[in-house]
């Protein structure tokens, strides 16, 4: 009996303090509610707007960086918790890393915060960042692993604004199939980073992407690939063949920008047209080669209204001066960085580029003699010179000139190229009153080399 009644004691005690430690709980939530001078003195849609500074921007680039901002929020009291769990906002962007080593814990606690984070974004279009930077070393049972990730992900796949797929080819089977429609994807990037690429024959088919407009793809076979090419606006193509860039910028006819990185030898399976391509609406084009110019279907490249072109090729230029030449008629801004380059090459180049008002040259690491910025070509420049030789002035419109690189001129004839210039253009009524320094020298010490780097405006 007495035991009987100091169990039924114990029951009670147990359920007075577990009703204690709710009340407790409760009133300290509403305390740390209350007496917070940051909830009191603020109204919440400024509370809002304050979180939402602190979500970093999100960009199609390669970086897991910053990826817990609205958690961070959550940490600090109950209060902001509720309101950052609250805010669709916060949770419209997402970098999902994932290790580079298969951890099963790890990816059960990936799919746990992966459904509860998209589960507070609301109906807002998603940013979605997804993959690792560093590839995976998970063998292919691991690798079907992912596809629980892959699932949740697509439920979601309505309010796609940004992709990023950082992952090897053999996960394309995991994303959704070709037929369906994903309305409000805008910008696209799968990135294949395993080393020896074994799945770049997979097939990718994203034919239903409407709105698709930039897209940018590296490591992947372009004849298994569909897509709306026909919509791109700016597309970014790294480790390709020449001739599939050649068939995929037949199919590219409202681009604006392009972006080619490391051109590689032909794939047999795409025959090589001699047909031009002509690229009415292309404005700017930006090539990367790591050796020498390999760009070699840029013969068969025209783009009549291009303005900018940016160049950065380790070694010999091949294609590049020939096709600049032919698009030398609307060309406004020019850089060189690392190209091996001889003077009358250079002078050649630039001859036809009339309506250049920006030009840059990045040659920090040659040797003077190999830099082909002279004091001839400096002379050709300079409007005295020019009108003293009755030789036509090059470069008549140009307005910026950068020059980083071993000092393969004189300060001399750079200073008179630029007073010749910013006289004429004052003459000609360009410079207001009042603008007194025509041009800024600055030196910088390199490792073993004094380098001129030099930013000369001429004009205001």
């Amino acid at each position: 009996m007495l035991e009987a009644e100091i169990g039924l004691g114990f029951a009670n005690a147990s359920t007075d303090v577990q009703i204690l430690d709710e009340r407790n709980t409760l009133t300290r939530r509403s305390m740390d509610y209350d007496d917070s001078h940051f909830n009191r003195m603020l109204p919440r849609e400024i509370v809002v707007e304050i979180f939402s500074m602190t979500i970093p921007p999100f960009t199609p680039i390669d970086t897991f960086t910053d990826i817990a901002a609205p958690l961070k929020l959550g940490t600090v009291c109950n209060a902001w918790r509720e309101i950052a769990w609250a805010v669709p906002t916060l949770w419209s962007s997402l970098t999902l890393p994932l290790p580079h080593s298969y951890n099963p814990s790890t990816l059960a606690a990936r799919s746990t915060l992966l459904e509860d984070w998209l589960s507070r974004s609301g109906n807002l279009p998603l940013y979605i960042r997804f993959g690792s930077t560093s590839g995976l070393d998970w063998d292919e049972a691991s690798l079907q692993d992912l596809e629980t990730l892959f699932i949740i992900v697509n439920r979601y796949a309505a309010r796609w604004h940004t992709f990023v797929y950082n992952l090897p080819s053999n996960c394309y089977p995991f994303l959704p199939p070709p037929d369906e429609c994903i309305p409000l994807l805008e910008s696209l990037t799968m990135v294949v980073n395993a080393p020896d690429l074994p799945g770049k024959s997979q097939v990718i088919q994203k034919p239903n992407t409407p709105r698709l407009r930039v897209l940018a793809l590296s490591g992947v076979y372009l004849r298994a690939v569909t897509f709306q090419w026909d919509i791109l606006l700016h597309l970014e193509l790294h480790t390709f063949h020449g001739n599939e860039v050649v068939a995929v910028l037949r199919r590219t006819q409202q681009l604006l920008t392009l972006r080619l990185r490391d051109s590689i030898l032909n794939d047999n399976g795409f025959p090589l047209s001699g047909n031009p391509i002509v690229l009415h609406s292309l404005e700017r084009l930006n090539i990367e080669q790591a050796g020498n110019d390999n760009f070699y279907f840029l013969q068969y490249l025209v783009a009549p209204n291009l303005k900018d072109f940016q160049q950065r090729v380790y070694g010999v230029l091949l294609y590049i001066p020939g096709f600049l030449i032919r698009t030398a008629c609307s060309l406004t801004r020019l850089s060189f960085v690392d190209a091996f380059l001889l003077e009358n090459e250079l002078l050649q180049l630039l001859r036809p580029l009339t309506s250049l008002t920006y030009l840059s040259f990045d040659f920090v690491g040659h040797s003077a003699e190999r830099v082909p910025f002279t004091d001839h070509i400096l002379k050709r420049c300079n409007p005295d010179v020019a009108f003293a030789t009755v030789t036509e002035c090059l470069l008549p419109k140009l307005e910026t000139l950068i020059y980083k690189g071993p000092a393969s001129y004189t300060q001399k004839c750079m200073s008179d190229m630029i007073q010749a210039r910013y006289a004429a253009r004052q003459d000609r009524g360009v410079v207001e009153e009042g603008n007194k320094s025509p041009f800024d020298v600055a030196i910088i010490n390199l490792v073993e080399e004094i380098c001129n780097d030099w930013h000369g405006v001429i004009g205001p």
